[in-house]
Formats: C-alpha cells, sequence, structure tokens
C-alpha cells in the first residue's frame, strides 16, 4: 500500500442531502483500496448540467495535481432515451476516464458532462498528461476493465471467506446496482497503481459522443441560463464577459421567462455593489484565471438575489435551469 495519501474528491447523487448509508458504505470501500485515498464525498441532487458544473468547478481547484475526482450521475431511466453504438447501456450510462495533468477522472458518461469536457478541452484549458488537449475519453466498460485487472482487485479474502469464485464477483460487480459503490474506486485504484493504462481500455472522440447523444438527449441547459444557485442566493449563470459585451458602469435589461424584466447594472466584483442593490459581476465560479473565464451572477450586496421580490416583478424564487434574456442598454 502506498504511503502517499491522496485525495479522492466524489460527486455524487448518492450522497444527496448527506445520504448516511450510501456514504458510509462507499468510504469503507475506498478506504480497502490499495491506493491510500482520503475519500472526499460531495453531495450532488439529480441534475446533469449540476454535476457538469461541479466538475468543471472542481477541474479549475484541483489545478491538475495528483488526485482523483469522481462524479457519478447514474438515473437509469436515461437509458430510455438514449441508443448508442459506441457504449453500453444496458445498466446505465458508463463511465469513461481520462487524465487532467495528473488528475485522474472518472465520470458517468452523462451528455451534459461529455460537451462539458469537449468544450473546455477546445478552449486550451483542459490538457492530458502530455499537455495535450483531451480529445478523446477511455470507456469503463466493466467486464472489459475485470478482465485486464489482476484477480486481487475483485476477488478479495473476504469473497474467499464468504466461498465465492473469482467469476462469480466478476458478474456480481458487472450487475450491481451501486456501481458508483463496488466498481469506481476500484477502477481508480487499479489505474492509480499502474494495473490499467487508459490505452488499453476503448477510447472514443469527444466530438463523436456528444453528436451521438445531443441528437437523442438534448437537456443542455444554454449560456442564457441559471447553472448554480448557491447559499446565498448568487446566480451563477452560463455567460462570461465577452458574450455579452460586459463593460462595468453599463446597465443591462435581463428579461427571466414566466417572471419579467430588471434592470441590472455591471461592476467589477461584488465589494463594489451598492449594498441591497441588485446587479451584474463576473463572480467566483469559472475555469481558467482571467476575466472572461469567470462566469456572470445575478448578486445583490446583502440578500439573496434568486429569492428577492423586485418592484413591478413578481419574482418570489428562481430555479436552477430559469432561462432569461439579456442586453446592454447604455
Amino acid at each position: 500500500m502506498s504511503f502517499q495519501t491522496i485525495p479522492f474528491i466524489y460527486i455524487n447523487d448518492c450522497f444527496y442531502h448527506g445520504e448516511a448509508n450510501a456514504t458510509v458504505r462507499a468510504a469503507g470501500r475506498i478506504a480497502a483500496c490499495r491506493t491510500s485515498f482520503n475519500f472526499v464525498p460531495v453531495s450532488l441532487r439529480e441534475e446533469p448540467n449540476t454535476l457538469a458544473f461541479q466538475l468543471e468547478e472542481v477541474l479549475q481547484t484541483s489545478q491538475g495535481e495528483k488526485m482523483v475526482i469522481g462524479a457519478n450521475l447514474a438515473s437509469r431511466d436515461i437509458i430510455q432515451h438514449i441508443k448508442s453504438n459506441h457504449l453500453n447501456i444496458e445498466n446505465g450510462l458508463p463511465f469513461v476516464a481520462f487524465w487532467y495533468m495528473q488528475t485522474l477522472v472518472i465520470t458517468t458518461a452523462n451528455p451534459e458532462v461529455i460537451r462539458t469536457i469537449m468544450n473546455l478541452s477546445a478552449s486550451g484549458a483542459l490538457v492530458d498528461q502530455n499537455n495535450s488537449p483531451v480529445s478523446h475519453i477511455a470507456v469503463l466498460e466493466i467486464a472489459d476493465v475485470l478482465n485486464i485487472i489482476p484477480s486481487h482487485y475483485y476477488y478479495t479474502n473476504s469473497a474467499r471467506i464468504q466461498g465465492k469464485t473469482e467469476e462469480e464477483m466478476k458478474n456480481y460487480i458487472i450487475h450491481t446496482q451501486f456501481r458508483s459503490m463496488y466498481f469506481v474506486p476500484l477502477a481508480a485504484d487499479a489505474i492509480m497503481q499502474g494495473d490499467l493504462p487508459l490505452e488499453k481500455l476503448k477510447n472514443i472522440p469527444l466530438a463523436q459522443l456528444d453528436s451521438e447523444f445531443s441528437s437523442q438527449y438534448s437537456k443542455y441547459w444554454p449560456k442564457k441560463s441559471i447553472h448554480y444557485i448557491d447559499n446565498f442566493g448568487n446566480c451563477k449563470t452560463g455567460l462570461r464577459a465577452d458574450d455579452i459585451n460586459f463593460v462595468p458602469g453599463s446597465k443591462y435589461e435581463v428579461s427571466f421567462e414566466d417572471f419579467g424584466t430588471i434592470e441590472l447594472t455591471a461592476y467589477s466584483r461584488l465589494t463594489d455593489v451598492p449594498s441591497k442593490q441588485p446587479a451584474l459581476i463576473p463572480g467566483s465560479s469559472g475555469f481558467g484565471y482571467d476575466r472572461n473565464s469567470r462566469r456572470l451572477e445575478f448578486v445583490i450586496n446583502g440578500e439573496p438575489f434568486a429569492s428577492r421580490v423586485f418592484s413591478g416583478m413578481k419574482l418570489v424564487s428562481l430555479e436552477e435551469g430559469a432561462r432569461f434574456e439579456i442586453r446592454k442598454i447604455d
């Protein structure tokens, strides 16, 4: 067992609202790995666009350092809407993997996640261990992985004591409902130990998967929508500064579908926004370090924008995914 502790950040809908049973079982499975992982569970509600958003956020803050990022949203109803020529989706969307510098990423192949990875790669910001743009992802077909890695990863002393054979354990892991517990830690462990090079697996171009999924199951939130609402009520959008010719001091008219219209003044940062005033600012989220990489946010200094009632609007509570139009008016 390695003496270097490697963070394992796990964004998982199974942990939603701090679901204790799923979290403790995943913690036990990860602690049993040969790689010394430091398990960091992250709660996720069942919304693939939110998974894509959170994955982008942790990729930015991880800075490509040595760690594992797991991302799982395995709602089985999606397989009713997607047919794939490249992936086995019989037991839900498969897991895919890629390297972001020294960070190993294993995620369910949600269309929204594939699109996000592809967009980040196209910007030149998402690069692999060789500093080349990520253009392909490895497909972690469970049966293929189990046939490549040494049996000690899945055929443990516990399995032997319970009278199970290697084939029985393979079959159990292939068909398990809780793949993010029984399979993902196993795969991450084997990859980090050098027993599962991604080059040995089927690698598929990102653009190919994105095109295939988009034509069948398009639920992407557009740039002009709220992608995340934080605990302060700030609304993070899909827009960057260049998308709207963002100019501090200018005013913008924002019209929300089903709610109404409001006028916002643009500021360079939250500190510059007058108290209790609604505003538009480059926020703290986004992949990259220049201003144009930051997501624009709707904020009120001192109050939650999402639940604030404005004069002339019946805006009671915005939700993630809410769409809007925006235009510069001076």
